[in-house]
Order: structure tokens, then sequence, then C-alpha cells
């Protein structure tokens, strides 16, 4: 794990199957960004997908503290206790740990369906489905980006306070990520 000033940085590969425009792509992965830099989290998003242009480093095994998200379109006819969401994210619960984020386009283009900017919201789920590798958990928060459910009312309000990680959030993603308290002040401080 690289760190400089008490922030994070953590390498994801992205694979999209789905065909989605590059410039969509780029977009939704800024959204991302910026959402996981609030919370002092600098991300290198590597495209390993089929479009575009393919990072080099694809070809060889994940490197240790990478992570990886995987865009497709949700099953045709999904398992048991799927429901709807619009992603979902693999941890073990064991050991904290989580490397794989899966969202769903679909739904995801279903759900903006010309109500707002699709990239905006896929960015919105790339992040929450990344908070949860990095806080190493499945469950959510009560309010912010880490909540469980996102209305359609929110969606189209805006608020920053729904799409940011809440302080807790934050540190706790600090101190998963560098270990020290000392390194996480700046993210307990906003």
């Amino acid at each position: 794990m690289l760190a400089f000033l008490g922030v994070a940085v953590v390498v994801v590969r992205v694979y999209d199957v789905t065909g989605m425009a590059d410039v969509d792509r780029r977009d939704a992965l800024d959204v991302a960004r910026d959402a996981l830099a609030a919370a002092n989290v600098q991300v290198v998003f590597k495209n390993c997908g089929s479009s575009g242009s393919k990072d080099d480093s694809c070809d060889t095994p994940p490197e240790e503290g990478e992570r990886i998200v995987r865009i497709l379109n949700a099953p045709a006819n999904p398992p048991p206790g799927m429901g709807t969401a619009l992603g979902n994210a693999l941890v073990d619960t064991g050991t904290n740990g989580g490397v794989l984020a899966t969202i769903y386009a679909d739904r995801i283009v279903r759900l903006s369906a010309g109500q707002f900017a699709r990239s905006l919201l896929f960015g919105r789920v790339i992040a929450h489905e990344l908070g949860h590798l990095l806080l190493g958990v499945t469950a959510h928060s009560g309010s912010g980006l880490m909540r469980e459910f996102w209305t359609d009312q929110q969606v189209r309000r805006n608020e920053s306070s729904d799409w940011a990680f809440s302080a807790r959030d934050r540190q706790r993603i600090c101190l998963s990520l560098l270990g020290k308290p000392s390194l996480c002040r700046s993210a307990w401080t906003r």
C-alpha cells in the first residue's frame, strides 16, 4: 500500500464487459475517484476491459492490495436473495478484506432512464462498492454514500451529504488502509 501525507493510494482494475462507451466509463470513474479522494484515498484506475485502450499491466496477475471492479449486466434469472441491487462487493468478513466489486450496468441504465446523469450514478455505485472493499465490511451506514438504500428522490435531489463518505467511514477507511491513527487525522476532521 502506497501512502503519502495521509493519503492512501489504491490501484483498481476495471473490467467492463458491457461495451459502455469509453467516455461514459471515464466520467463514471472520475465521479468515483472524486468521492474516494474526499476520504483521503487516491484511486488509480486501470482499464482492463476489452474496449478502449487496455492497460498493459492487466496481463499480469493483480498485485497485493489491488482491487477489481467488474461492470456487467445482471443475470437474466438472478439467484435467490440477489434482489435488485445496483452492485455488490465480495468481502471476506473473517479477514475484513475485499478484492472484487461488481456493478450491474443494466440496472443503473434503467434507474437513470433520462432522469439524471447515468455516469454520475455509475460513479457513485462504483465508489459505494469500493467503499465496502476498503472498509472490509458488507454492512451499511445510516447515511451518506454507504447507506443501503438510495431513493429516487435522493438521487434526483443530489445533496452532497447523500453522496459523501461519513466522517466515521472516512476514519475507518483510513485506518484500514494506513493502519496508524496519526496518519489519518486529516481524514477525521473533514
